[in-house]
């Protein structure tokens, strides 16, 4: 299975690649200060508006408002998931590599990457080296920006 792998503060994430229509360069167009916690901001991408979530909350950090760090200077993943097209900011798109399909799901947390929100993980993937990666749970982040948030 081919998967990009990206990086988010110090920690690679991946997603498999079928799912990424095209990496952009980051930062986001317009912020937008009522927006649920994982929305950054839109980004325009040749006249169409795309909602940005900030990589960064999926880093595990106790301070929900102090996670945009640098992740908005470095690139935007546009993924595109069930008619749904978001972008995920991230430090650095480290590449595409073909990876055996999942074989270590979430329960086999021994010797796991730690400071990550599993719950954004869908499982790990064994990269060429042996490392564990998290691969990003793409379902979860669709339904959180087309779910109506009460309020």
């Amino acid at each position: 299975m081919i998967f990009i792998l990206f990086q988010i503060e110090n920690q690679t994430w991946c997603v498999e690649l079928q799912w990424v229509r095209e990496v952009v360069k980051g930062g986001i167009d317009k912020p937008l200060p009522n927006a649920r916690f994982m929305i950054e901001g839109m980004k325009n991408v040749r006249g169409e508006i795309v909602p940005v979530v900030s990589g960064a909350n999926l880093i595990d950090d106790n301070n929900p408002n102090d996670l945009n760090n640098d992740v908005g200077t470095g690139k935007i993943l546009l993924i595109e998931y069930g008619g749904v097209l978001f972008g995920l900011s991230v430090n650095l798109v480290q590449g595409v590599e073909d990876m055996p399909v999942p074989s270590i799901d979430k329960d086999g947390r021994e010797d796991v990457p730690q400071g990550i929100r599993q719950e954004f993980v869908a499982a790990y993937i064994k990269s060429t080296d042996n490392k564990k990666i998290p691969l990003l749970d793409i379902k979860r982040l669709s339904r959180l920006i087309t779910e109506r948030q009460d309020g």
